[in-house]
């Protein structure tokens, strides 16, 4: 029970987060960042898929009702959803994973952190742009969009969990 309730906090957290500070922010080129994407990548590795795909739609959902974006980010979600588990896949330790282990940062590590959750990123950036857009014409535009919301998102997520582990440890101590 105690693990629902963190989970919840955290959707409720990331959609405040996203909704009051990253919409609003106004960043050169037009990229976004999808910092709610997080919740997505954090949630325990034994997820069944048809939970996790339920989640994903909800969380989209609810970020589209606070940004106008008429599904977009639901979609998005629910491809970076249906791709997480083949990641995981393609990333798995040689020893595999433990069934108590989350893929943070904190357990997984730098190196299949930035694997994965980049890979994730970017296929979650080409279906939203792609989609937003709706043609292929002006590929720089759109990949340059990409780009950068990636790398940024990326970035803010692994700052996040650094951010958070270091907090963790000190109330720890």
């Amino acid at each position: 029970m105690r693990t629902i309730v963190k989970y919840i906090l955290w959707f409720v957290g990331l959609v405040a987060a996203q909704t009051f500070v990253f919409d609003n922010l106004v960043l050169p080129g037009g990229f976004t960042i999808a910092f709610y994407t997080l919740f997505i990548f954090v949630l325990p590795f034994n997820t069944p898929n048809n939970l996790l795909m339920i989640v994903a739609f909800a969380l989209g959902l609810t970020i589209d009702a606070f940004s106008d974006t008429y599904g977009l980010n639901a979609s998005a979600a629910l491809t970076l959803a249906a791709i997480r588990p083949r990641l995981f896949r393609w990333f798995e330790p040689a020893v595999g994973y433990n069934e108590t282990q989350t893929p943070s940062l904190s357990q997984m590590g730098l190196n299949w952190c930035i694997k994965v959750y980049s890979i994730g990123i970017l296929v979650f950036y080409s279906w939203y742009y792609v989609l937003g857009f709706m043609r292929i014409s002006g590929l720089w535009f759109i990949g340059s969009k990409i780009l950068y919301s990636s790398i940024s998102t990326v970035a803010l997520i692994l700052l996040a969990q650094v951010l958070f582990r270091r907090k963790a440890k000190q109330n720890e101590l």
